[in-house]
């Protein structure tokens, strides 16, 4: 079978889901994608951007210490932090790394340390960690102490203060707790943190720009934060809100009317 609304068996409905319709391929529930999405497992996702899914299903961007890994054109790039310069697709502190002191490719020479991006013999005030001189209460490479790396939570860039590192969103996504989330579409955090979307009855919760929503199975519609068959449903007949209210043959055992096929029977 590939009917959605009758998926493997008879009034089996398929839902819908985020960028993408309800299909039944093979006799199983599945999604139809929207326009510049491809169906990744069981969720429509955007291959162009996707760093999870980076051109192809299944393809994660790696993690960029001192900056953010994301995906573009198919392809994953490396975006760095402020103060950072991508030198060979990593992101190096021009200031203090001796390989790439003061420009991308300088090496300082032996006993030598990188130094405001000059190659010398002395730190001053800075912590000498390996050839660099760092800030270990700002540097995301050595915060705190050598060797310590801030690395970020997906969709953040990594930050370090004071020697502690935490993580900074990147627009549109916004701290919520220990994670970055998408207000604009995540359910469980709709238009802001630990705001879910209400359970749909018949069908699924949606966020969409920020506000919750739900989405229906095949042949269904979305009436009242609920999924009904305006086909059949004496309350929604038709259309949301159209109630019949039957005389006679078409009066029900509760004494509601009835709804065959979205009409009002008398």
């Amino acid at each position: 079978m590939r009917d959605p609304s009758n998926c493997s068996a008879c009034a089996m409905r398929c839902n819908a889901g985020p960028h993408g319709g309800a299909a039944c391929t093979s006799s199983s529930c599945s999604l139809d994608c929207d326009p510049g999405y491809s169906l990744c497992g069981a969720a429509c996702q955007n291959l162009e951007s996707d760093p999870q899914n980076c051109g192809k299903c299944g393809v994660s961007c790696p993690a960029a210490a001192n900056g953010v890994s994301l995906c573009a054109a198919k392809q994953c790039v490396v975006s760095c932090n402020n103060g950072y310069t991508k030198c060979s697709n990593q992101c190096v502190d021009e200031s203090s790394d001796p390989k790439n002191c003061g420009m991308c490719g300088t090496v300082c020479g032996a006993g030598q340390v990188c130094q405001g991006g000059k190659c010398t013999t002395d730190c001053g005030s800075k912590t000498t960690c390996g050839a660099s001189c760092v800030d270990t209460t700002s540097d995301t490479s050595n915060c705190g102490a050598c060797g310590v790396v801030c690395m970020p939570v997906a969709h953040s860039a990594p930050k370090c203060n004071g020697g502690t590192c935490g993580f900074q969103c990147q627009s549109p996504f916004i701290t919520c707790g220990a994670t970055c989330i998408d207000p604009r579409s995540d359910i469980n955090n709709c238009n802001a943190c630990n705001v879910k979307c209400p359970a749909v009855p018949g069908g699924m919760p949606t966020c969409a720009n920020g506000q919750c929503g739900a989405s229906c199975p095949s042949g269904d519609s979305a009436c009242d934060s609920k999924c009904v068959d305006t086909r059949s449903d004496p309350n929604n007949c038709g259309s949301c809100g159209n109630k019949c209210n039957g005389t006679g043959k078409g009066k029900g055992k509760d004494g509601t009317g009835t709804c065959l096929l979205g009409l009002c029977l008398l």
